[in-house]
């Protein structure tokens, strides 16, 4: 459960970057 939150997180971090 913990784990798929921190992806939620980084791939938002990702798409935030790349914008």
């Amino acid at each position: 459960m913990m784990k798929f939150v921190i992806i939620l997180v980084v791939l938002l971090l990702l798409s935030f970057a790349t914008y």
